[in-house]
């Protein structure tokens, strides 16, 4: 396992400097904290299981924020860090009307899909698309915004999202639906990379996890003071994020301890 920045001795200083040694300052600080990137020997637990369950490793050092907003099950609407804009989120993904069609004749369509969670300019849709490697090459349709499947029919106001189309080769297909935008515990989203790596959440979740613990571990100080809720902004987050890992967990467990004897 990678070891964490936040260690004892020489560098709970250096601890203290990345996560904020006040309470007031660890507040923005927190999600700055880096994992280093793991031993990629496969005897070591993180390389082994990420290769056991089909996930690259970790490629480099990343900032835990980075971990924290990739991570599906902490999207909005749960109580997010701050400097949330910072880091490229999962983004929900809706089928367009062709899925809607039998297959041989949406086979004969472009790859679609409704995108939320994306910049209204189309430059800046662009931009943000590069941090997602399962739409490399895939662009907004100018101009092109529907409404959300799950809004109400004849909302006023109800959020207009845009059509992204994928390159041409690809066509309509299940298969190809399922690795792009994979369904996450009844979610179909895009994945962003971390530190330039498709992590899947379940080693997302490890990092993140790991990470906290350490900073229990080796700065419990730090970590009472994280979890202030009268002076920490992320004494919320931490607190919401433990309870969704201990619903999400054990079913990306399991779901990892099928495909692996499969």
């Amino acid at each position: 396992m990678g070891r964490c920045r936040s260690q004892t001795g020489s560098t709970r200083a250096q601890s203290r400097s990345q996560l904020g040694g006040k309470p007031s300052s660890s507040t923005g600080s927190c999600s700055r904290a880096t994992v280093r990137k793991p031993p990629q020997d496969r005897r070591r637990s993180f390389a082994g299981v990420a290769e056991a369950t089909g996930s690259p490793p970790l490629g480099s050092t990343v900032e835990l924020g980075a971990v924290w907003a990739a991570i599906p099950d902490l999207i909005e609407p749960l109580p997010q860090v701050p400097l949330k804009g910072e880091w490229p989120r999962p983004l929900r993904v809706y089928l367009t009307e062709w899925w809607k069609s039998t297959m041989p004749i949406a086979a004969h369509m472009p790859f679609e899909l409704l995108v939320d969670g994306l910049p209204d300019d189309l430059d800046a849709m662009l931009r943000a698309l590069a941090h997602y490697p399962t739409a490399a090459g895939a662009a907004p349709k100018a101009g092109v915004f529907n409404q959300r499947p799950d809004a109400q029919q004849g909302l006023v106001g109800a959020r207009l999202v845009p059509v992204v189309r994928w390159p041409k080769h690809l066509r309509p297909s299940w298969r190809d639906l399922d690795l792009i935008a994979p369904d996450y515990r009844g979610r179909r989203m895009l994945l962003p990379s971390v530190a330039g790596e498709a992590l899947s959440p379940l080693m997302l979740w490890w990092l993140l996890l790991f990470r906290l613990s350490s900073v229990a571990r080796y700065d419990p100080e730090l970590w009472v003071n994280a979890l202030d809720v009268n002076r920490s902004k992320l004494a919320v987050p931490i607190e919401a994020a433990l309870e969704v890992a201990l619903e999400a967990l054990p079913e990306l467990i399991l779901a990892s301890l099928v495909m692996t004897r499969g």
